[in-house]
């Protein structure tokens, strides 16, 4: 019996073995190699905004005073700044990586085209 991620965190609208169904081994590499240079990249451009916003006094205070809570408790579907500016996630995620020269979804509304569609159809997305 398949069983639900906890539903939030990186895991969020997933399930146990939900790449599964991806049987090229290769293809399965190359994409975790993927998400790990984007996760890089980000790491990095987070310590570079930190550093920068630091040094101009530009963070807002409320994440200050509670970083675990920024880091852990806040959902990874918002993009929060570190100055107040907030974004979604996946519009961050396509300010980052140009996702159509791998093949992959282009567009945050396409993405949520794709979703709504598997509510429809069943999947678990509360």
């Amino acid at each position: 019996m398949e069983q639900d991620f906890l539903n939030d965190g990186i895991y969020h609208n997933m399930k146990m073995g939900e790449f599964l169904d991806l049987d090229n081994d290769l293809i399965k590499a190359r994409f975790v190699a993927f998400m790990a240079r984007v996760s890089e990249q980000s790491y990095r451009r987070g310590v570079q905004q930190a550093i920068e916003l630091y040094e101009k006094k530009a963070i807002d205070e409320k994440i200050l005073e509670d970083l675990h809570g920024y880091r852990y408790w806040t959902t990874l579907n918002a993009s929060p700044g570190l100055d107040g500016y907030q974004t979604s996630s996946i519009s961050r995620l396509e300010a980052e990586v140009n996702l159509a020269q791998v093949g992959l979804y282009t567009k945050e509304n396409e993405f949520n085209e794709i979703v709504n569609r598997e509510k429809a159809s069943g999947l678990k997305n509360e």
